[in-house]
C-alpha cells in the first residue's frame, strides 16, 4: 500500500508541476487538458471563460477528487507522521493545520466541504470513515469547481486581456514558466538536501 502511495503522490506532483510549466501553452491550445494537469484555482478561473461549463465541472472534480483521496489514504497509512511532513512542506500552513486539527474531531463533515483538499490529510489521519469522506469531500469538490468557474466567467471582461497578452506571446511566456520550474524544483532539492544533512548530523550528535 505504501508504495502505491508513494507512486500516486509522484504521479500527482509530475502531473501539477507540467501542467504548472506549460501552463502558458495549454491556457491557448488546450484549456481543459490544464485544469486536468494543475486544477488550481487561478487555472480554473483562466479556463472559465474559455470552456464550457459541464466539461470544466468533470475535469475539476474528477482530478481535484483524486488528488484527495490519495491524501486521505496517505493520512490513514502514515498517521501523525504525514501530518509533520506536510507541515515542513508548507511551514506557512503549519499553524493552520494545527487548529483545524483540534476542531476536525468535532466538525469533520462541515470542514471537508468546505476545504476538502486542505483537510483530506486530516480525515484520514483521524481514522474517519471512507464512506463518509467520500461523499463529503465530493460535495465539496463540486461547490468549489463551481464557485471557481462562475467567478471566472463573471470576469470573463478582465480575464480576456490577459489571455490575448499570453495568445501573443506563448512561446515567450511558456519558456519563462520551465524556467522558473526548473529553478524552483532545483532550489527545493538543494533545500531537501540540506535538512537531510542538519538531521543526520543531529542524530550522530546524539549517538556521541
Amino acid at each position: 500500500m505504501r508504495r502505491v502511495l508513494v507512486g500516486a503522490l509522484g504521479v500527482l506532483f509530475v502531473l501539477g508541476t507540467v501542467g504548472w510549466a506549460l501552463s502558458p501553452f495549454l491556457l491557448v491550445e488546450a484549456p481543459l487538458l490544464l485544469v486536468a494537469l494543475s486544477p488550481i484555482a487561478r487555472h480554473v478561473l483562466m479556463v472559465a471563460p474559455m470552456v464550457d461549463f459541464l466539461p470544466l465541472l468533470a475535469v475539476v472534480v474528477v482530478r481535484r477528487q483524486l488528488a484527495c483521496i490519495v491524501a486521505y489514504f496517505v493520512g490513514e497509512t502514515y498517521g501523525e507522521q504525514a501530518l509533520w511532513f506536510a507541515e515542513r512542506r508548507r511551514p506557512r500552513l503549519s499553524r493552520w493545520m494545527r487548529r483545524v486539527a483540534s476542531w476536525f474531531d468535532r466538525a469533520s463533515i462541515p470542514l471537508l466541504i468546505v476545504a476538502p483538499n486542505l483537510t483530506a490529510l486530516l480525515a484520514g489521519s483521524s481514522r474517519m470513515r471512507f464512506g463518509l469522506f467520500l461523499p463529503a469531500s465530493m460535495l465539496g469538490q463540486l461547490w468549489v469547481a463551481v464557485a471557481t468557474y462562475y467567478l471566472g466567467d463573471s470576469l470573463r471582461d478582465y480575464i480576456a486581456p490577459a489571455i490575448a497578452f499570453v495568445r501573443d506571446h506563448t512561446a515567450s511566456l511558456t519558456l519563462s514558466t520551465v524556467l522558473l520550474v526548473g529553478v524552483r524544483q532545483w532550489l527545493r532539492h538543494r533545500k531537501r538536501l540540506r535538512l537531510q544533512s542538519k538531521q543526520k548530523g543531529s542524530v550522530g550528535d546524539d549517538v556521541r
